[in-house]
């Protein structure tokens, strides 16, 4: 099986992928894939499986669409990934830089994002994928600072 360079890894992630936080102090890093007759998905996915580590799900999308997912949730794995592509990144290191600023510091995520600063664009009818374009976090981050109490 042949690795996939962090070059390109980049590149796809930066198109296709996510970093949510699932705790105060934790994220999961994925892609999400459509299965299509025209290209093998399935050996991309086991490309950066090997590569990266991580699980692959499948996710049924409707009657017709089938999904591959793959995540990364173990902490070093996250940190790893990060750390090899963030040189790569174009678009979006701030928000990997967020996600390293959560692990590796000893302060959660509530404390990074201003939740007043959030109820604020609320009330102005902004989404929580704007919110987070604004502010440079995912908009999962955003909806999860004011609608989830992290267990401690």
């Amino acid at each position: 099986m042949r690795e996939v360079s962090d070059e390109w890894m980049a590149g796809f992630w930066e198109g296709e992928g996510c970093v949510s936080p699932i705790s105060e102090k934790m994220y999961i890093i994925g892609v999400a894939q459509s299965i299509t007759e025209d290209r093998d998905v399935v050996e991309i996915m086991d490309r950066i499986k090997y590569t990266y580590h991580g699980n692959i799900y499948k996710n049924f999308r409707g009657k017709y669409k089938t999904q591959l997912y793959w995540k990364i949730t173990k902490r070093k794995d996250v940190v790893n990934f990060i750390k090899k592509i963030f040189p790569y990144c174009q678009f979006r290191k701030q928000e990997l830089t967020n996600a390293l600023n959560i692990i590796e510091k000893p302060r959660g995520i509530r404390e990074l994002i201003n939740v007043d600063e959030v109820k604020k664009l609320r009330t102005m009818g902004l989404s929580y994928s704007k919110i987070g374009a604004i502010l440079s976090f995912c908009q999962s981050s955003i909806w999860r600072s004011l609608h989830y109490t992290y267990r401690t």
